[in-house]
């Protein structure tokens, strides 16, 4: 085999048997409750191989690597995270409980699976180049079901362009969940809340900033210049 195609071998390596389909099936989910437990830094491939009760090199025949591991796990998660979005973006009566839907959404599900999150973070593109495009396809996903349900309460919206106000908003929003609900970087902020205060001050946030409107200006017009 050719050095090309060796490079853009998948890293998770196809399974054939309902044997082989099932050892796959165990090391996923011996990492899924391992991530329970500790952080993915922790967690060595011997401890995988532990959990799910098979040997390294059965391990090492279905994944590149530790990190490949995680490439089933954010699959299904992203699923489960565009399903829970679709249902929280349906239509609601005003701005803020449209808002306040997506917002919890995003926190409750990030907060739930702050671990593997952080080790998907943490993993980064090089390592598995699948996990940068299921990470594309969450953002890609969520941010254009939340868009259409802000932008449908297009009337209550006061911050200039309706747009580009929901643009920045849902920028914005959508570091401070990560921030807050993956991260945790608390220590800089002097802060501790649940995910239910983050969800709710987010909401607070994009919400005053969406129907905050522009301020005038009162400065008086300058006088022409005599000649």
């Amino acid at each position: 085999m050719s050095q090309s195609r060796k490079g853009r071998r998948s890293a998770v390596r196809p399974t054939q048997q309902a044997r082989s389909v099932a050892t796959q099936h165990a090391l996923v989910a011996a990492l899924r409750r391992l991530l329970g437990e500790r952080p993915f830094q922790q967690i060595a491939v011997r401890d995988v191989v532990s959990e799910a009760g098979c040997s390294i090199g059965a391990f090492y025949a279905r994944f590149a690597s530790r990190e490949a591991l995680l490439l089933p796990l954010i699959r299904e998660l992203v699923d489960e995270a565009l399903a829970l979005v679709a249902q929280a973006t349906e239509p609601r009566d005003s701005l803020r409980e449209q808002v306040a839907a997506y917002v919890d959404a995003m926190v409750q599900w990030m907060a739930r699976n702050r671990r593997l999150l952080s080790a998907v973070q943490g993993a980064g593109a090089a390592a598995v180049p699948e996990l940068a495009a299921e990470a594309r396809r969450f953002n890609e996903t969520t941010h254009a079901l939340a868009r259409r349900a802000v932008l449908a309460h297009r009337a209550e919206i006061r911050a200039g362009e309706a747009e580009h106000a929901v643009e920045y908003g849902l920028f914005i929003a959508s570091a401070a969940a990560r921030e807050g609900a993956v991260a945790q970087n608390w220590a800089s902020y002097r802060l501790t809340p649940s995910p239910d205060g983050l969800a709710r001050s987010i909401t607070d946030a994009w919400h005053a900033y969406l129907t905050t409107a522009p301020p005038v200006s009162t400065r008086p017009p300058r006088r022409a210049r005599r000649v």
